[in-house]
């Protein structure tokens, strides 16, 4: 058993890392090295998400040296906050984001995508690559013998199973042995747990309902976790999980930037696409600097423009706090009803990119969440019984208590809005916020934490299999009908809540598979169907559950002929986090695993 833990959170906008002793439960944030300025190294708390793809001729490789770092890596970057500052001055260079293109099955993960604007590059990475260098970085920050460490590394609660295999498999190309995957609420929740373990007793007890709000810089995510006392210990289990967001810190800066926008044309030219990627950069800037400062009433925002040759900087407007309080307070966190829908797209066309919600309000989606959890809980028995009944409205769960998580909600009127807004869902009982959270190394601390608990069985675990239950795509029985495609059906092969490290058996279930012929299966998942048990058949899964991925897999023929040969279907929950399902020959030990493919949905040029 190894002695240290490393936790990391691989953040959209920032990353962190942490470490504790297995021996001694000491531990903490761990500071990261990284370059400011060329010529200069200095260890920061965060390393920010940003990539950046210098010229061939803009510096000197050896300027721009971390220790650790390969010099002759093709095509050189430059990570962290050197790269998101220099960026800012030349954004067609710069890479943010990555992690959430992980998710997008509208493009190929694996193909040099990045930077996505079009303007001439010499070359340009993949997401998958952008999250291996943050990931390399990391670790060679942290540790010179990563093999006799214990990894963890943190995703959205709402990741799939492909974005999950695509973060692993960046880990592992990152040098990381064997990472363990952990949801990053859980993990925000096993930070505050670590940081108040003398008092949480104090915070939290029997009955609470714990909403864990994550506002991140890309993406949003909410978990459920309800306290329940059993044979005289307090218990904490995750009930539910929500759709993923891509919405957060990026889409404020972005409105943000509009509004700057405005104010600069009014007097002066129009502001060209380049310019605006630079005043997004510094609307971020300037958001982040308010937000910390409740004393400054407005910030000065610099316009970067280009030249020929050079950089400058020859216009300015004002951000002010009465901005923000409009822009992100009543545009992201406005005040709404428990049963107010979300709205969808409403043009039938859109530009290619990454799917931003289009629905701002994340108030909005905060009770579509609740929403969808009360029907989770319904659909199965033990949850239901996890939940007092004073929690479960007729409309929706109602939490007792909010953990926040996120940059974004280092805002205390935002905070205020989510907790007022919340509360005003169940007048008799005003929700508590749970104190002194670590909203930017928290999911880190958490992760490192985890990793210790996993270890040595001492500290407090949050009760939490798969997150969601899955299902494998069959089609119907029925007469073929011109122009109607059969109706596929799910099979339930993994129930939500199946712990880790579980080997499952389809009893019955058998396939005739023929050798040297690729076969594919269709993956579905479903986080409102707790209640489904192992061959389930959910009818008519294009319309009930959501597509989770493909999978493919061409079993060698034994001789020169191809021949039919009965499988079964096992399902496996690893001991890392992720889903394996394998074929097994029904009367023989033969068996073959079934892998993702990465690349499904994607088009064939998707840059």
């Amino acid at each position: 058993m190894s002695s240290r833990t490393i936790g990391i959170d691989l953040g959209t906008t920032n990353s962190s890392v942490a470490a504790y002793s297995t021996d001694t439960g000491e531990g903490g944030s761990l500071d990261i090295p990284q370059l400011v300025k060329p010529g200069t190294v200095e260890d920061t708390a965060v390393l920010p998400s940003a990539l950046y793809l210098p010229h061939p001729d803009e510096f000197d490789r050896s300027a721009c040296y971390v220790p650790g770092q390969r010099l002759d890596e093709q095509p050189f970057a430059i990570v962290g906050t050197f790269a998101r500052e220099h960026g800012a001055l030349s954004p067609h260079r710069l890479i943010t984001s990555a992690k959430s293109w992980l998710c997008y099955r509208g493009v190929d993960p694996l193909a040099p995508i990045l930077p996505w604007i079009d303007e001439p590059l010499e070359e340009r990475l993949s997401p998958v690559d952008v999250t291996r260098r943050y990931l390399e970085h990391l670790r060679r920050a942290v540790s010179d013998d990563p093999q006799s460490q214990t990894w963890v590394v943190t995703v959205p609660a709402s990741f799939d199973e492909v974005a999950r295999e695509l973060t692993a498999r960046a880990a592992q190309d990152a040098g990381i042995p064997g990472p363990v995957l952990l949801e990053e609420p859980l993990a925000a929740l096993y930070g505050w747990l670590k940081d108040h373990h003398s008092n949480w007793r104090d915070h939290i007890s029997a009955g609470d309902v714990i909403l864990i709000a994550d506002v991140g810089g890309g993406t949003s995510d909410f978990t459920l976790v309800a306290a329940c006392e059993k044979s005289g210990n307090l218990e904490l289990e995750r009930i539910s999980v929500g759709e993923h967001l891509l919405l957060g810190g990026d889409n404020m800066d972005l409105a943000l930037a509009h509004v700057l926008k405005h104010q600069l044309e009014l007097d002066g030219p129009e502001i060209d696409e380049w310019e605006f990627l630079a005043l997004v950069h510094a609307a971020r800037t300037a958001k982040e600097t308010l937000c910390r400062n409740e004393s400054l009433e407005e910030v000065v925002v610099p316009l970067a423009n280009r030249g020929a040759n050079l950089f400058a900087t020859s216009r300015s407007t004002v951000l002010s706090r009465a901005t923000i309080d409009a822009v992100l307070r009543d545009g992201f966190f406005p005040t709404v009803h428990v049963t107010d829908e979300p709205k969808r797209q409403q043009s039938g066309l859109r530009t290619m990119g990454l799917p931003f919600e289009s629905e701002p309000a994340l108030t909005r989606h905060i009770a579509l969440f609740l929403r969808k959890s009360l029907a989770n809980v319904r659909s199965d028995e033990r949850l239901s019984s996890l939940v007092p009944p004073d929690r479960i409205q007729e409309t929706h769960i109602q939490p007792t208590c909010i953990l926040f998580n996120g940059g974004v909600f280092g805002a205390r009127m935002l905070r205020e809005r989510v907790q007022q807004t919340v509360s005003s869902w169940a007048p008799d009982t005003p929700v508590r916020i749970l104190p002194d959270a670590d909203l930017d190394r928290g999911v880190s601390k958490g992760a490192a934490y985890y990793g210790a608990l996993r270890a040595t069985g001492r500290g407090v675990r949050i009760r939490s299999g798969t997150n969601r239950s899955f299902y494998v795509g069959i089609e119907a029985a029925m007469p073929a009908v011109p122009g109607l495609p059969p109706l596929v059906h799910g099979l339930c092969v993994v129930p939500q809540n199946t712990e880790e490290g579980v080997e499952l058996d389809l009893a019955g279930e058998q396939y005739a598979l023929l050798t040297g012929q690729p076969v594919q299966f269709r993956l579905f998942s479903s986080t409102t169907r707790a209640g489904d048990r192992q061959g389930t058949v959910v009818k008519n899964a294009l319309r009930e559950l959501d597509e989770a991925g493909q999978l493919e897999l061409t079993v060698p023929t034994g001789g020169a002929d191809a021949e039919m040969v009965p499988v079964r279907l096992r399902p496996r929950t690893t001991e890392l986090g992720t889903l394996e399902l394998w074929l097994e020959h029904a009367t023989s030990d033969a068996r073959w695993k079934l892998e993702f493919n990465l690349r499904a949905g994607a088009p064939s040029n998707s840059r």
